[in-house]
């Protein structure tokens, strides 16, 4: 299709649609539904989207993750002879009536020659030529419109960008079938977790072949109960899980709703893992430090943190922005743990950062947008469970195990306080500018005659206390414990800090020719 064709299309659905007389959530999401694939891919990212749109709009929006008008048949039966050829050769049958429909494919029910129940996820119809002619239609309103500079709660190009980054990843179901054996990997430990098994020899970029979950989904409230289900229970499981699938295996699942959960004999299945996020080594230990600073209420920490897992576009006003932090985390300081709105939390959060031009990179963000979804599931099956809850327990028993793992360093770092309490005390006016200049908060203003040669010899007394500090420190340590080996390490590192910095003292001389 071209672009004048798919620009009169969209022109006739707003116009029949009659959405200038007044808009209503309903008819938000007709007009969505009828516009197709790029747009429901759209509503589905922003229904979760509480700080931007009101609650009946995000829950009307809601109902685009899988509910969406369906292929017919025909179209389903002649994509599978496509990619299989005579489709009767690899299926004994093949339900007509799908199971659910979404953006960009739809599940059928079928049954393979060996008589084994599956399920097959076809892609819909030229999916990605579709969804690139609205993308680049969308940029070009976007641009005409001046409409970032009308909208100003968020950046519609960044939003249209990440839709079809992540729509182009779920396109391709041969990615999905290795997420599926990725996830199922992860959790073979989890007796309570589990996701489809994947028919490999049938996967092709159009179309999944999975075993068939017989379960109960998460919003049958009625349905688990008469199972003789315990809500509770199964809210604390899927929250620990996700806690661990983020910050244990950064392998998540990005769109845990109610629809791609369900309840079979006993666990928690996981289903349609086209959008999945991943979190580096370094991000999940940022996120932990993170959390560990907002329950010490360490403002300064929380700043260091979110600016290492972001990126500003202006300049920072450290104390604004550390104030705001201080109000965010005063303000849940004030809660009980269970009492706090994890959403709420985040969006609040979402607003300071982008109100001091600070960006979070779009890993945290695709796992913040996942929390908020699974916080949400959780409010259906166990208001009582909070997410918040379980990561802030996660992160003090990770704490509480480091501190016992490492009982012989403590007992030895214990010695050396003890010890130097016997030395000279380091004035607290000194203790204290030491913290404030570790914290950016103080500046110097010096003024001196011939100020260059003074600031190069307060640079080598510096250095000069640095290596006296840390040669007391290990040999002092060194002396103290009874271990050999450690002995040894202690003394082997204060030798070499002590050559570095002496090695970076004489060559910082020779630069300045003294």
């Amino acid at each position: 299709m071209k672009e004048k064709e798919r620009l009169k299309e969209i022109i006739s659905i707003l116009k029949d649609s009659n959405i200038l007389s007044g808009i209503t959530p309903d008819k938000v999401y007709d007009v969505i539904s009828k516009l197709g694939p790029t747009f429901i891919k759209m509503g589905q990212i922003i229904s979760n989207r509480y700080d931007i749109l009101p609650k009946e709009y995000c829950d009307v929006l809601a109902k685009l993750r899988s509910d969406v008008n369906p292929m017919s048949f025909i179209d389903v039966k002649e994509i599978l002879e496509e990619e299989y050829g005579n489709i009767y050769d690899v299926f004994l049958s093949i339900d007509q009536e799908c199971l659910g429909s979404a953006s960009i494919a739809q599940v059928h029910k079928a049954k393979l020659k060996n008589g084994e129940d599956v399920v097959i996820k076809v892609q819909r119809n030229n999916i990605y030529e579709t969804m690139s002619l609205d993308v680049k239609l969308l940029k070009k309103a976007i641009n005409i419109l001046h409409l970032n500079s009308i909208i100003k709660v968020m950046d519609l190009d960044e939003v249209i960008d990440e839709m079809f980054n992540l729509a182009k990843e779920e396109m391709n179901f041969e990615i999905e079938a290795s997420h599926l054996e990725e996830f199922r990997e992860n959790n073979k430990e989890v007796n309570y977790v589990d996701a489809p098994f994947v028919y490999k020899n049938l996967v092709t970029k159009r179309t999944l072949v999975m075993e068939y979950i017989d379960g109960i989904k998460l919003d049958e409230i009625d349905r688990l109960k008469e199972n003789g289900y315990d809500l509770k229970e199964i809210g604390l499981k899927l929250a620990n899980n996700y806690i661990k699938q983020a910050v244990d295996d950064g392998f998540y699942h990005a769109d845990p709703h109610p629809d791609n959960i369900v309840i079979r004999e006993g666990k928690i299945v996981f289903l349609d893992l086209g959008m999945m996020g991943r979190l580096s080594t370094r991000n999940r230990n940022l996120l932990r430090e993170c959390m560990k600073a907002i329950v010490k209420d360490d403002v300064y920490e929380v700043e260091r943190v979110l600016l290492n897992m972001s990126t500003s576009y202006g300049d920072i006003d450290h104390t604004k922005l550390r104030a705001d932090i201080q109000k965010i985390i005063d303000k849940s300081a004030d809660m009980n743990l269970k009492d706090i709105d994890i959403l709420e939390f985040i969006n609040s959060m979402f607003t300071m950062l982008k109100q001091n031009k600070i960006k979070l990179n779009r890993n945290i963000t695709m796992l913040i947008r996942g929390i908020g979804v699974i916080e949400g599931t959780l409010g259906l099956i166990s208001p009582d469970i909070s997410l918040f809850i379980v990561l802030t327990n996660k992160i003090k028993e990770e704490s509480l195990s480091e501190i016992l793992s490492k009982e012989a360093l403590i007992k030895t770092s214990r010695n050396i306080i003890n010890a130097s309490n016997t030395l000279p005390k380091i004035p607290n006016e000194l203790l204290n500018l030491i913290s404030d200049i570790n914290k950016g908060e103080t500046k110097f203003d010096i003024e001196m005659s011939n100020s260059g040669k003074q600031i190069d010899k307060l640079e080598v007394m510096l250095h000069q206390l640095v290596v006296g500090i840390l040669d007391a420190a290990l040999l002092l340590g060194a002396s103290m414990v009874n271990n050999v080996f450690l002995r040894n390490i202690y003394i082997i590192i204060a030798v070499i800090l002590t050559i570095w910095l002496v090695f970076r003292m004489i060559i910082d001389r020779i630069h300045k020719g003294l």
